[in-house]
């Protein structure tokens, strides 16, 4: 009983440390910009090293009193937030109208809408990248 206790504590360590490697992983690029963000432009280009030795805070200094960043910030909050309403109150009452009626083409977009969800969105970019190719839009 004891080292079936210890097996499944080792288990959810194991999971554990698992998980942290993934979530690291996964977020190093965000995890480097902000240790990016407290280096100055030479260190960032002269030093390898991702943890900063000398940390400052001169970069959001700069952004703060130099550029229009809380305008922008502010404004793309507005639109962001906007966005956000409309498309909540689109799809509730969009759930609402084929939860509710049973017609023929309800059901038959219900059916299409599932089906269109299995497919990663990725797979859209390909056609894209060729039409933008054929355009003349890429490089």
């Amino acid at each position: 009983m004891g080292s079936t206790r210890r097996s499944n504590a080792r288990q959810r360590w194991g999971r554990f440390v698992l998980l942290l490697v993934i979530v690291l992983v996964v977020n190093l690029p965000i995890i480097s910009m902000i240790l990016n963000s407290l280096k100055t432009t030479d260190v960032i280009l002269t030093d390898p090293s991702i943890i900063p030795r000398n940390p400052t805070l001169v970069n959001y200094a700069y952004l703060s009193t130099r550029t229009n960043f809380w305008l922008f910030f502010r404004n793309s909050m507005i639109v962001a937030g906007t966005g956000t309403a409309i498309c909540i109150m689109a799809a509730t009452l969009g759930g609402y109208v084929l939860s509710r009626f049973r017609l023929r083409p309800v059901a038959a977009y219900s059916r299409f809408l599932l089906m269109m969800q299995m497919f990663p969105l990725l797979l859209a970019l390909i056609p894209l990248f060729i039409l933008f190719r054929n355009v003349g839009l890429t490089n």
